[in-house]
């Protein structure tokens, strides 16, 4: 399908509210593939569940996008539509805690990306590539942290035959004991947000009005903590606190 923007392209910036109903109407095609390649996982759910639960992520990613920062609708949309298809499987008890962590841990990596992007944008060309991947690349690897985290808290829809060979599970228990460690040891504000974004799957729009910040200052408040919780693992794996 090709990269669409809003029929009113010509205004930079977030769609109005009729061309919001375009981008939906013109992307059902692209929801029912993605539902059609995610029933061949499961396909015990009805396709239309599928297509009816994407469509609330659709038209979220609709309501949302910017075309001021470069990004294709398809590409910002993907993960909006897909996690909440994962989101009604959750609902209806179809999928297993390790699948859902996995696929929040990809749209929250994606959702971070996104907002450096737009971060850039707004700071203009000054900052340097090679620093802002540095910092993507540790940014990335505190969410993979808590990542590690989410997937060790496992219930019971979790099926036997799903668990890694033991090994695997142990060295990832070890490394989700290493990571609640270090979470104790972030400032308050970093590691309320941590908790509240990935582990009781609020947004940063809500976990920053809860806190009273701004939208731009709980995108810096999140980039800080997943870069205070990396630089601790790091401190740690180096045998800092022994």
């Amino acid at each position: 399908m090709a990269e669409s923007k809003p029929a009113s392209a010509a205004a930079p910036g977030k769609p109005a509210a009729k061309d919001q109903r375009r981008l939906v109407e013109d992307h059902i095609p692209f929801v029912r593939s993605i539902a059609r390649k995610l029933r061949e996982q499961v396909p015990m759910v009805e396709f239309d569940d599928l297509v009816g639960f994407g469509m609330q992520g659709l038209l979220e990613a609709a309501q949302r996008y910017d075309d001021r920062h470069g990004v294709a609708f398809t590409t910002f949309a993907y993960y909006r539509v897909r996690g909440a298809m994962f989101d009604g499987l959750r609902s209806m008890g179809w999928l297993p805690r390790s699948e859902y962590a996995r696929v929040r841990f990809e749209e929250k990596a994606n959702s971070y990306i996104q907002a450096q992007a737009e971060r850039g944008t707004e700071a203009g060309s000054g900052t340097q590539v090679e620093e802002r991947v540095k910092e993507l690349a540790s940014a990335l690897g505190g969410i993979a942290a808590v990542f590690v985290t989410m997937l060790d808290q496992r219930d019971e829809q979790q099926l036997p035959d799903e668990r890694p060979p033991p090994p695997e599970l142990l060295e990832r228990q070890q490394m989700a004991r290493r990571v609640r460690r270090v979470m104790q040891r972030l400032p308050d504000k970093e590691r309320f947000l941590i908790e509240q974004y990935y582990y009781h799957d609020q947004t940063l729009e809500q976990v920053g009005a809860s806190m009273g910040l701004s939208k731009s200052w709980t995108s810096r408040l999140h980039a800080r903590a997943l870069a205070l919780l990396r630089e601790e693992l790091d401190a740690e794996s180096s045998g800092k606190y022994d």
